[in-house]
């Protein structure tokens, strides 16, 4: 097994193509940068009437002369999402999904977006809306192959939010549009990448292991499919699940 992290945490092995930022749907917010904010809340004001999203993105071409050719004898065990509670919230849901448009991060602590820079009602401001606000669009997110997890702020330090099934298919098709978290009654806060404190900043933990013959991805049972790049087309390999 061979663990490989990115993000900007001073953990971290990669520390290139990371941003993050959140979507805030509170009124007068809706139009809000929060690309270099240190902390920013799950879910909603309380009481729970406005929305948010988190959006994380990352690269993971790094990965290519790793596992990225026809030789490699390794395939992506699991990828988790780790992100830093500060402080004890209100427990509810996180559902993760897999972007499936561009979005541009930032440069604002939530103040009004500039332009190429994303919020609530626009994934590139001013000039590209989102399908629907906040991301939320089966055009904007994969809304079929989700991950779920429930009392994730019920205490502080590190959580995990797997996102192996997710990882997997970006790696696949080399389309990286990062991921989305979309807190279900849920309040609280959680540490971004421009926190001062570099040892909690959310990153991104990929576990490496050498491929078995039986490849399955362990999320709603769908087949994990692993590329092979040679001569720079893509072969797929599907890993074999149940014997077929």
């Amino acid at each position: 097994m061979t663990t490989v992290r990115f993000g900007l945490n001073s953990n971290c092995d990669y520390t290139g193509d990371w941003v993050d930022n959140s979507l805030n749907s509170t009124n007068t917010r809706e139009n809000n940068n929060y690309g270099i904010s240190d902390n920013v809340q799950f879910g909603a004001d309380i009481p729970l009437t406005f929305l948010r999203t988190g959006l994380f993105y990352w690269d993971l071409s790094d990965l290519d002369p790793i596992i990225g050719d026809s030789t490699s004898e390794l395939v992506i065990s699991s990828a988790t999402l780790k992100i830093y509670i500060p402080t004890i919230g209100d427990s509810g849901t996180i559902i993760t999904r897999r972007m499936l448009v561009e979005w541009l991060a930032g440069s604002k602590d939530g103040a009004t977006a500039g332009a190429n820079e994303s919020c609530w009602n626009y994934r590139v401001y001013d000039s590209t809306a989102w399908n629907t606000v906040g991301a939320r669009g089966g055009a904007d997110c994969d809304r079929v192959n989700d991950v779920t997890i429930s009392g994730i702020i019920s205490s502080t330090g590190w959580k995990d939010l797997d996102v192996t099934g997710i990882v997997r298919r970006q790696f696949d098709d080399d389309t990286y549009y990062g991921v989305g978290i979309y807190p279900v009654g849920i309040g609280g806060w959680y540490r971004q990448s421009n926190h001062a404190t570099a040892a909690e900043r959310p990153y991104l933990e990929i576990v490496l292991a050498e491929a078995s013959g039986e490849y399955a991805n362990d999320v709603n049972g769908v087949a994990a499919a692993y590329i092979a790049k040679v001569n720079g087309v893509a072969a797929a390999n599907i890993a074999k699940v149940n014997g077929v």
